[in-house]
């Protein structure tokens, strides 16, 4: 019998050590069968007796651990309970062996009977611990028994007890599994107390147990999540985007480190996802989330562990929030009410993550609520937070306060009732008083203080509730420790108080401060559609902030006019910039320019093109990289533009801003000698909106071009002292013309008085630019030997004939044979992309269309499909001159209301892409009445160039005008874009 067990116990070994080999689940089948037989068969006394035990014990739950078969722990609990039965030698080895696998059992089937025996066990085994090392090694396995009756019962002395067991299984060699256990339950003795320094230091030993060299892929997993958790709240706290990304590539390797199948890998999923939520959170990286989002959605409704299904279900529907809020997506905002319901249900009051569940529960509720204007919604929403607030008292409750505030600020102001407001107010008061210093949720309970009482004052109109909510707010926008946007938003409410309240330098101050914050919510980890999105509620801010400037006087000209400029535009003068900057650097360190044209053009594709952490990596090196060249000699570079640098734009003729705003409306007049400021007193939002009504009723619009002259250009000429008709000479003045807002959207080139001379036809040759910075640009752009691509799409599918697009090939075949025409079936997308970048004149015709959302919205419609502004823009050219867009509203945005302050037409879209000059048109031209328009310049062209093209234009306007002065949609649709 002696022979046989050994023969057993020998083969369990041999294939044990072959399932590592081979990781087939037969060899460690087959190990098992020999164990059992073993066990079964040995008799007290002899000599393999506690080693059979021992090691059938440590196969199932290796069984368990990689294919996740429960019945298989209860196996081993039962053969670790027949080893302390038998009171064998190494009794303490016994006994903790059998702790560590009933804490196993217990996660899975939450039996809290399980859990008592576990330590109960735990403690015997660390009184018969015969030596320092069986102390070390039974002080940590009776550690982590108590943080789970800590995580599910809160019980404090628990955590107490485990924090000096595990301090003590630390003490002898260093080893990463005690390590880990260490940094796990620090991390558990800072989330209950707050204590800084706890965190700290369980960062500092998972640091010190991953540096460990271990080669057991499930150790070095734990280890790394349990590191990666108490990273996770060191970014709470430092904001530090760097160490945040380290823990998600951690987090990363720990799950390709865990076995599919292995029973807690959805809980270390949950993780990852929770890290990828924190990235958006910070950088509105809406990618992160929708990665984050797909990690939930796998583990939410699958089988429970200890903590139960509930907490899973709540943190996808917490994301869903975060979705559906960030994106306007309905359906997401209801899909989370739902899934948070569910996980609710899923979630007795005496759960550890009761508190959490209800929390999501409630956002859910008031993210839904406040899209819908949803008074009950919002009332639900404002009790279970109050309810939640209430389960505890002090600093504690200031967790619960910020979801409180986002729901009674909702209900607030759907409802006007400020009875909540004032106990939120009293309940922040009271949570402040009660924090210790330098707690990390100070910065988020003031500006929740900050934002209550800005509606209070509001609501109310009570002054010294307003002078106090501006302090704070102001406190918040200069808080590092706050997410950016929180900064921003904080920035604009300071700026709407102080507004209100007549106090013009601080409304100055603080819509500077949210300007010069927007470029980091437009970072280049965004794609496009990603930093649209983040600045979608803050648009205008620069308009604001630069009115509210002027309201201090002269000496405040040049910086209004910078903040506006750096306000507006903000993707488009990260374009600018970068182009004009990047020639700079290619004289002063040209390898430096070739390091930052690789790294833009890796940052330029969308994000899903490669791993979502590989552009966080990017943007690290984009950093360090922009700081080497600022050192390098240009401490410019990419620095947003001084009045000093935008006064080259004025060098042919002033540049004239419309700066529209709800404080008061005025002209910038840029010239070569520095800027001036007219105020335009009857130009309001109101007042612009009313006109774009008009301007759509066709009757209507010679009264609007009146308008129009009356309450902007009049002025500002008359400023200018541009008050001599210059007829339709082509060498008349210049002005160049910028609009902010809607206003961009009418016609300032054709305003004036029907019948007379009292038109800015008549006064000055006008073009246009998105803004200064693209002027400055266009200027200093070189230009290549003319070579010309035209696209005519005379038939278009699905969409009316344009007959036109025939005679304008044929006319400019006839006058450029060299140019290269495609036609209809020719001019697909593959084909006009192709060749965009190869000549430096196009002249396209065909419909466009709007796509609505975008920043760069506008599309053309090509035979095989749109070529859109976005297209364009990526198709970059080094030495364009002209691009002729003979299209259907080339020069109009498809959604005024989205985003004004950054709209590229399908126009400003090629000037971007890097042509010089561009000629859209602002809405659909007749082709019967500009036909000659387009032959006239054409043939002039072929013989000057472009550099007179806008006295061109103006010249074959005025034509126009003559012959169709009742109707400027006829005569005044082309517009020029350029120096």
């Amino acid at each position: 019998m002696f022979d046989e067990v050994r023969i057993l116990y020998v083969n369990g070994e041999a294939y044990l050590g072959l399932f590592w080999r081979t990781r087939l689940r037969e060899h460690l089948a087959i190990s098992v069968n020999h164990l059992r037989e073993a066990v079964r068969i040995v008799r007290s006394g002899d000599p393999l007796e506690g080693d059979v035990f021992r090691l059938l014990r440590g196969v199932l739950r290796t069984s368990f651990e990689n294919y996740g078969n429960v019945d298989e722990l209860w196996e081993a609990v039962k053969v670790g309970r027949e080893a302390v039965r038998r009171r064998l030698p190494g009794q303490s080895r016994h006994l903790e062996s059998l702790g560590l696998v009933l804490q196993i059992l217990f996660e899975q089937v939450a039996q809290p009977s399980l859990l008592a025996e576990a330590i109960d066990v735990g403690r015997q085994a660390l009184s018969l611990a015969s030596t320092s090392r069986e102390r070390r090694s039974c002080a940590g396995s009776l550690g982590v028994g108590l943080l789970l009756r800590f995580e599910v019962a809160d019980d404090r002395a628990a955590l107490a007890e485990a924090i000096d067991c595990l301090r003590l299984a630390t003490l002898g060699e260093p080893d990463e599994g005690p390590l880990s256990q260490l940094c796990v339950v620090l991390l558990r003795g800072y989330e209950a107390g707050g204590d800084i320094a706890m965190l700290r230091e369980a960062i500092e030993v998972g640091e010190a147990a991953i540096a460990l060299e271990v080669h057991d892929d499930l150790v070095r997993a734990r280890t790394l999540i349990g590191l990666v958790n108490a990273m996770h709240e060191e970014f709470a706290l430092t904001k530090d985007i760097a160490r945040l990304d380290l823990a998600i590539a951690r987090a990363r390797e720990a799950l390709r480190r865990l076995p599919e199948r292995y029973p807690n890998r959805g809980r270390h999923e949950a993780t990852l996802a929770r890290l990828l939520e924190s990235r958006f959170e910070e950088s509105g990286d809406l990618d992160a989330l929708r990665s984050a989002i797909g990690t939930i959605r796998t583990i939410a409704y699958g089988p429970g562990d200890y903590m139960g299904r509930g907490p899973r279900l709540s943190l996808l529907a917490k994301m869903l929030c975060h979705f559906g809020e960030s994106t306007g997506d309905a359906s997401a905002l209801e899909e989370a009410v739902s899934v948070a319901v569910d996980a609710v249900r899923a979630t007795p009051e005496g759960h550890p993550d009761y508190p959490a569940v209800q929390t999501v529960y409630g956002a859910a509720l008031m993210r839904l609520g406040r899209k819908n204007g949803d008074a009950e919604l919002l009332s639900e929403s404002v009790a279970v937070f109050r309810a939640l607030c209430d389960r505890v008292e002090g600093w504690r409750e200031l967790s619960f306060l910020s979801n409180l505030c986002g729901a009674t600020l909702a209900h607030a102001e759907v409802t006007g009732d400020v009875s909540a407001l004032l106990d939120l107010i009293d309940r922040l008061r009271r949570a402040l008083e009660s924090m210790p210093p330098h707690d990390a949720a100070q910065s988020a309970a003031h500006v929740n203080l900050a934002f209550a009482l800005q509606l209070m004052a509001r609501l109310t109109g009570r002054a010294d509730i307003g002078t106090e909510a501006l302090a704070q707010l102001e406190r918040a926008m200069a808080d590092p420790l706050l997410p950016t946007r929180h900064r921003v938003h904080a920035a604009v409410a300071a700026h709407e108080t102080a507004a209100s309240m007549g106090d013009w330098p601080a409304a100055a101050r603080a819509g500077a401060h949210a300007v010069n914050l927007l470029p980091m919510l437009t970072r280049p980890y965004l794609d496009r559609m990603h930093q649209e999105l983040s600045l979608v509620r803050l648009s205008g801010i620069g308009c604001e902030a630069a009115a509210a400037m002027l309201q201090a006087g002269p000496s405040h000209w040049a910086q209004a006019y910078e903040v506006l400029e750096h306000g507006r535009g903000v993707m488009m003068g990260q374009v600018l910039d970068i182009r004009a900057d990047l020639s700079h650097v290619m004289h002063v360190a040209p390898e430096l320019a070739e390091r930052f044209e690789r790294l833009a053009r890796l940052l330029d594709r969308p994000p899903d093109s490669g791993e979502p952490d590989q552009r966080h990596e990017l943007v690290r090196q984009w950093d360090a990289l922009v700081a080497q060249i600022r050192d390098a000699g240009l401490p410019g570079f990419l620095r947003p533009m001084r009045i000093g640098d935008l006064t080259s734009a004025a060098c042919g003729g002033p540049v004239v801003t419309i700066n529209v705003s709800r404080h008061r409306s005025d002209a910038f007049i840029l010239r070569e000698n520095g800027v001036t400021a007219i105020h335009l007193a009857g130009l309001t939002p109101d007042a612009v909106a009313c006109a774009l009504r008009d301007w759509d009723e066709n009757p209507r619009r010679n009264e609007v071009l009146q308008w129009l002259w009356e309450t902007v250009a009049s002025p500002v000429l008359n400023h200018l002292e541009l008050t001599d008709p210059i007829g339709s000479r082509t060498d008349g003045p210049r002005v160049w013309w910028s609009a902010t807002g809607a206003l961009g959207r009418l016609p300032l080139h054709a305003a004036g008085i029907a019948g007379t001379d009292e038109t800015v036809l008549d006064r000055v040759v006008s073009s246009y630019t998105p803004n200064t910075r693209a002027l400055v640009a266009a200027r200093g752009r070189a230009v290549g030997p003319r070579s010309i691509l035209v696209a005519a799409m005379a038939q278009t599918p699905g969409m009316r004939s344009l007959p036109g697009a025939v005679e304008e090939a044929d006319l400019i075949g006839r006058l450029f044979p060299d140019a290269i025409i495609l036609r209809d079936r020719q001019a697909s997308r593959d084909a006009v992309l192709t060749a965009l970048p190869e000549r430096t004149w196009i002249h396209a015709v065909a419909h466009t269309v709007h796509t609505g959302r975008s920043f760069l919205g506008g599309a053309m419609r090509l035979h095989d499909g749109e070529l859109s502004a976005a297209e364009v823009f990526g198709a970059r050219h080094g030495a364009g001159e002209l691009a002729f867009l003979a299209s259907c509203g080339t020069a109009v945005s498809g959604d005024a209301q989205l985003l004004p302050d950054e709209a590229v037409h399908l126009a400003a879209a090629f000037q971007l892409a890097g042509y010089q000059h561009v000629v859209g048109s602002l809405w659909p031209v007749v082709d019967s009445a500009t036909a000659g328009l387009t032959e006239e310049l054409y043939t002039r062209l072929s013989t000057t160039g472009v550099a007179g093209l806008a006295g061109l234009l103006h010249q074959q306007m005025h034509r126009l005008r003559s012959e169709y002065e009742g109707d400027p949609a006829i005569w005044a649709p082309y517009i020029h874009i350029g120096p």
